[in-house]
């Protein structure tokens, strides 16, 4: 029946913000590294009542919503948050259950972390750059940075978050000595807008799927 899930699962409810999905991942990632699951489904949505050009002020409630109602993410031009609805869902396995089951495989997860930024950061909507380059240099150790060609990143589309995001990113890239590298950097709410509790898992979908298509992530992130 395609129109129910088995009696034989577990479902969890994951509310971290805009960094739900991702933390929804990790954490399935964990639990299938220890063989407590065999599989994961892992996914958010987003769905407003009404469009927040219509009704601002119930969606803006962090006054950091756009002035063009658009997302702008690393752009000159961006001031803010664009909201949009969507939803996403990947399928997570082990790697060695997934060849073995003949599953089409569209990406490996080499390697994660999750922390929080806690006292270090000014407000909840303002991360700190030392927090941020924690958990990416930790997410980073047990790989190969060398090999880093495509970051698709948070790019809230506000000047603080972003500005904090880049030179994050840019101090752990000079830790692991890539600064010099040619890395393309993009966010998924360019193009489709800050689906929040979903944007995380969706800018996994996004990446893989254009670079199972050979396309750089970077040529379609519109700014």
């Amino acid at each position: 029946d395609l129109h129910s899930f088995p009696t034989r699962r577990s479902s969890d409810l994951n509310l971290s913000g805009c960094s739900s999905s991702l933390v929804a991942v990790h954490e399935a990632c964990e639990k299938l590294m220890i063989s407590e699951i065999d599989y994961a489904l892992v996914g958010g949505i987003h769905i407003m009542n009404d469009i927040d050009e219509k009704s601002p002020d119930t969606y803006d409630v962090m006054g950091l919503g756009a002035n063009d109602f658009r997302s702008h993410s690393f752009g000159e031009n961006s001031s803010g948050v664009g909201l949009g609805e969507g939803g996403c869902c990947i399928l997570l396995k082990r790697l060695v259950d997934a060849e073995r089951d003949g599953d089409p495989v569209y990406g490996v997860i080499k390697s994660g972390c999750v922390n929080g930024d806690g006292g270090r950061c000014s407000s909840v909507t303002i991360p700190s750059t030392e927090g941020q380059r924690e958990v990416i240099e930790k997410a980073w150790k047990d790989t190969d940075p060398r090999t880093l060609t495509e970051i698709e990143a948070h790019g809230i589309g506000t000047q603080i978050g972003d500005s904090v995001e880049v030179e994050s990113l840019l101090e752990c890239m000079r830790h692991f000595g890539i600064e010099s590298n040619n890395i393309y950097l993009s966010s998924v709410k360019s193009s489709i807008g800050h689906i929040v509790e979903a944007s995380g898992v969706a800018g996994i979908a996004k990446v893989k799927r254009l670079r199972s298509e050979e396309r750089r992530v970077g040529k379609e992130c519109r700014s």
